[in-house]
């Protein structure tokens, strides 16, 4: 009986690790990644300023994938969880489908907005799937699912 109670203890402090791990790495990419921000404003003047007026017209573009990129650098560190959780093959699932989603949204959008559709596509993706490992984690990290898994 001790060693369950002994358990469960230590569960409940591996999820709190977690927590703790998942707020530190957050708040270091939340900052990391409002210092990226300007940058999306300023994409205009630094486009034209570093590869001419000939890709002006990729400006949309950049800012529609500097916030998937933004998005990204956010989550990254959820993954990092995911693998000392030894669940690896949960991210393989999770790269399939964004991967699957991704395809299926370019399908979709491409004919409708070009190059355009595809960012989108791939920040939709994104989103999804980074709304996916949140759950995943939030769910792996209690203590009862923490418990099984040592």
């Amino acid at each position: 009986a001790e060693d369950g109670i002994r358990d469960v203890e230590r569960s409940r402090g591996l999820g709190d690790v977690y927590k703790r791990q998942i707020k530190m790495s957050l708040k270091y990419t939340v900052l990391l990644s409002c210092l990226i921000i300007p940058f999306i404003f300023l994409s205009k003047y630094l486009i034209v300023w570093i590869f001419t007026e000939k890709y002006i017209n990729s400006i949309t573009v950049f800012k529609i994938l500097s916030v998937a990129f933004i998005i990204s650098l956010i989550i990254e560190p959820l993954f990092l969880i995911a693998y000392s959780l030894n669940k690896p093959e949960h991210l393989a699932i999770n790269d399939v489908l964004q991967l699957v989603i991704n395809f299926l949204l370019n399908l979709l959008l491409i004919p409708l907005y070009g190059i355009n559709g595809a960012a989108v596509a791939t920040l939709i993706s994104r989103i999804l799937m980074s709304i996916f490992i949140g759950f995943y984690i939030k769910y792996m990290t209690r203590p009862q699912i923490v418990e099984k898994l040592i």
